[in-house]
């Protein structure tokens, strides 16, 4: 990365930070482009990642500048936290204030206090698409979340979520999984 480059991408992070972070929300009015505006600077402050143009970040939310992959049409929520490594696929929604940790401390030894041990590597957090995060989530470090999954408003989601499952609380469990069947079984009444 040239000299250039690494001046534009600090300067793009830290007009997100001081400047857009805590515009309005996205639908506000009025319309002051708060919408375009954390996007442009989060997709040029990104290293090692990709934020799509069409995605949104809403009011308040923390990115690391890090290997955070945001897919076409996916959001992050309000007041929402991001550390590095975090990969959403396509039309992900999110409610407000979720965590996405990927970084944990080490605590396996007994005779150094956990805060002198340092932390454990980076486990990436991979989402697929089509995914609904419900307020307050919390995904924990190496977690894979599959296509078509809701997780419940304040689930704790500490392993992998198949493909269309329904999960919440704490730690998060399979409530259930989506299906065409059973869905919208009365829309002959008339």
């Amino acid at each position: 990365m040239n000299i250039i480059s690494k001046i534009q991408k600090k300067v793009c992070f830290s007009a997100y930070m001081f400047l857009f972070k805590n515009m309005p929300l996205s639908n506000a009015k009025p319309n002051l482009g708060q919408r375009w505006l954390r996007n442009f600077c989060a997709r040029h402050f990104m290293v090692d990642g990709f934020i799509h143009p069409t995605a949104n970040i809403e009011k308040g939310a923390l990115l690391s500048p890090h290997a955070i992959s945001l897919g076409e049409n996916s959001g992050i929520g309000m007041s929402c936290r991001l550390l590095s490594h975090v990969t959403f696929g396509k039309n992900v929604i999110m409610g407000p204030y979720c965590f996405f940790c990927t970084k944990n401390h080490e605590f396996n030894r007994l005779d150094i206090p956990i805060i002198k041990q340092g932390y454990r590597p980076i486990q990436p957090i991979v989402v697929g698409d089509d995914v609904w995060f419900g307020q307050g989530v919390i995904v924990l470090p190496g977690v894979h979340i599959g296509n078509g999954c809701i997780i419940g408003a304040g689930a704790v989601v500490t392993k992998d979520v198949p493909d269309y499952a329904i999960v919440g609380g704490n730690p998060a469990k399979i409530i259930k999984y989506r299906s065409n069947e059973n869905n919208y079984n009365n829309a002959n009444i008339q």
